[in-house]
């Protein structure tokens, strides 16, 4: 890929509803494919499907929680960065979502530009 972190898929996976359609509003506005889903067995199929290069994930979905849909992506989509947008934020909560397979934690709110730059490293791999 090029140095631009545009073109990337990204797979976007929250509970909540407003939450999710905001971050792949922002997403799809800077030139990625996004694909969003709301619980976290979801995540697992539209990832099997989708092949993301990025999955943005909270933590506490419904079926499947963040870690476990971190563990099942570890396994069947490797090469996917996984970063944890979670409202648990505790220096355990960081701990378990790296322990779970996630590269990054970031904590609600995350900034937009805290995700970018994740997104901009992906780009210059």
């Amino acid at each position: 890929m090029s140095g631009n972190h545009a073109d990337l898929r990204i797979l976007v996976a929250d509970d909540n509803h407003d939450t999710a359609d905001s971050m792949t509003e922002l997403l799809q506005l800077e030139g990625h494919q996004v694909r969003t889903v709301y619980d976290g067995e979801a995540a697992v199929s539209a990832a099997v499907q989708f092949v993301p290069h990025v999955a943005v994930l909270d933590i506490g979905m419904p079926y499947m929680n963040g870690y476990q849909v971190a563990r099942a992506l570890c396994a069947r989509c490797p090469s996917t960065l996984l970063i944890a947008v979670s409202g648990w934020g505790t220096t355990r909560d960081v701990a378990a979502a790296l322990e779970a397979g996630f590269h990054h934690h970031l904590t609600k709110p995350a900034k937009f530009c805290a995700i970018l730059s994740l997104l901009d490293d992906v780009g210059r791999e």
